[in-house]
């Protein structure tokens, strides 16, 4: 009863998924737009048709981007359509941030500081104000605002990406994803002197580092992260790539660090870890290669995108820079310096499994 040419885009392990949801739904065929509105609904839990403000649309899209998951690009230009239907998300980027991860972390991080500066204005505005009950302080929930726009957004704070220039990060459905992606490294903190922030606050994880205690508590937030959503021997080999991200986050903040408490840690949880990895290659590794190049899986996937890259682009040419040896961690750090240096630099990041043996010559 569903579009076949819609249906094969799919990953292969969301086709349990879709085939529960159309056997509890009444019979009735459906043309192409019709299965990809289902598909959203049923396998990825996004009803574009209901959502109508801008903070449900920005729970829909950090919920979709943050959990990594990956929707085929036909299904992106649908739900892009759906949501442009809707008169008050037309200034929105949605073309861009809908499909891709790191566009939409880019257009996230540079409302980030538009977002902080406002938040110091209404403070030293009730700072000046002898009615302290006007406001709110930083760091608390201001759950109802909306995302505020300006005319002269984009050229007031110099910013890449149309739309709002401020988003409600403070909502309360909204900064329980903010607060992991800036702990994660989805999101770089920047510096902010200028607004006094309580100890405890949500905004802390947005904001660099002003002591140790700051760094020690991102490191026991990610710890909380990484232990509560340890892969099994039964995950998805996207879980497994995800995991792989986040574990390299954390391990490059502990090896920069001196707490030799971290370190022991690390290595218990990274024991048990690879103990579980081991037994999910025996029973997965090998169907892994059967698996479409479209997001490359495997290391042979890599030349067939590049290629589909090129044929797409039309500019005839591609560069695959190989480094060596260079662990995962160990790039986080090389990341954060060359964002340092140039902080438009948009990275996109994924991982890819190894072929067996990992020798240079065969992987």
């Amino acid at each position: 009863n569903l579009s076949y040419p819609v249906i094969e885009k799919l990953d292969r392990s969301l086709l349990d998924s879709l085939y529960d949801a159309q056997r509890k739904s009444p019979p009735d065929r459906k043309g192409d737009n019709a299965t990809k509105e289902f598909i959203l609904r049923y396998v990825f839990g996004i009803a574009a048709e209901l959502i109508s403000s801008d903070v449900e649309l920005l729970r829909a899209l950090l919920r979709l981007h943050y959990g990594k998951i990956q929707i085929p690009f036909t299904l992106a230009e649908r739900l892009v359509q759906v949501l442009y239907e809707h008169s008050g998300f037309k200034a929105w980027p949605l073309d861009k941030i809908v499909p891709d991860n790191e566009a939409f972390f880019a257009f996230l991080q540079e409302r980030w500081p538009v977002f902080l500066s406002r938040l110091s204005k209404a403070d030293q505005l009730r700072e000046d104000s002898p009615d302290k009950s006007a406001g709110q302080s930083i760091g608390t929930s201001q759950s109802d605002a909306p995302a505020v726009r300006t005319a002269e957004g984009e050229h007031q704070y110099g910013l890449k990406f149309p739309g709002p220039d401020v988003l409600p990060f403070d909502h309360q459905d909204i900064k329980v994803y903010i607060d992991n992606l800036f702990v994660e490294g989805k999101l770089s903190p920047i510096h902010a002197t200028e607004i006094d922030v309580e100890p405890g606050s949500w905004i802390r994880c947005g904001i660099v580092p002003a002591s140790a205690d700051d760094d020690e508590m991102r490191v026991s937030r990610l710890f909380e992260l990484v232990e509560k959503n340890l892969p099994t021997e039964e995950s998805r080999y996207s879980d497994w790539t995800a995991f792989a991200l986040k574990w390299a986050e954390l391990s490059s903040l502990i090896h920069c660090g001196s707490n030799a408490a971290h370190q022991t840690r690390l290595k218990d949880v990274g024991d048990a870890l690879n103990a579980t990895f081991s037994r999910w290659l025996s029973d997965h590794y090998s169907s892994l290669i059967n698996l479409p190049p479209t997001d490359p899986v495997m290391l042979h996937h890599v030349p067939r995108r590049l290629a589909r890259d090129v044929e797409c682009s039309g500019d005839g040419c591609a560069a695959l820079i190989v480094v060596d040896g260079l662990a995962l961690d160990q790039w986080v750090t090389v990341r954060q310096l060359l964002h340092k240096q140039d902080n438009n630099l948009v990275m996109r990041e994924s991982a890819t499994f190894a072929w067996i043996p990992t020798l240079t010559s065969v992987s």
